[in-house]
């Protein structure tokens, strides 16, 4: 009877083995799902958030040119084509100045200044979370750019009071009239 009872003991845990193993993989691949999914966000954010500063940066060139706001919006959407900025997935894009915006207490400011605010929203596709039902996550760039314009005065002082004070030889110490 202990032998039969052996018997009937062994062949119980046979095969448990491949259950916790199959557990193990699945929950590995999920581990390995969500680290591939949450790393495309991340990059997918870093690269929308490059092309949102240069969009912004786009747009404030406008201001020196004729400063029509339908200019500076196709300058900046432009700048996002050009980094590969993916419009299906794309819900919102603004680009607000004051003038499109009036009241808008970041853009409208005393003195006024230059501003340009470039915002985009973007849904990233997800591959592994897909299996669960979430498709997509949502993600959010915001650049505030300023057309700052800087004066220089460039003075070169050709007198000959300039070159009194030159070693002699070099041919540029003139005599004072």
């Amino acid at each position: 009877m202990t032998d039969r009872l052996k018997n009937l003991l062994r062949k119980r845990h046979q095969g448990q083995v491949l259950v916790i193993m199959g557990l193990i993989f699945i929950g590995l691949v999920v581990v390995v799902g969500l680290a591939i999914d949450l790393g495309m966000v991340f990059v997918s954010y870093s690269r929308l958030n490059r092309a949102v500063d240069a969009a912004a940066l786009a747009a404030t060139t406008e201001f020196k040119r004729a400063y029509q706001i339908n200019d500076m919006r196709a300058a900046a959407r432009q700048m996002l084509k050009l980094n590969d900025v993916d419009t299906s997935n794309t819900t919102v894009i603004d680009i607000d100045t004051c003038s499109s915006r009036p009241g808008d207490p970041e853009l409208c400011t005393t003195p006024p200044r230059k501003l340009v605010r470039v915002e985009v929203r973007q849904n990233v596709p997800l591959y592994f979370m897909s299996v669960v039902g979430i498709r997509f996550a949502p993600i959010q760039a915001s650049a505030l750019s300023e057309a700052a314009s800087l004066d220089v005065i460039l003075v070169v002082d050709r007198s000959t009071s300039m070159t009194a004070n030159n070693p002699k030889g070099d041919g540029l110490n003139l005599q004072d009239p």
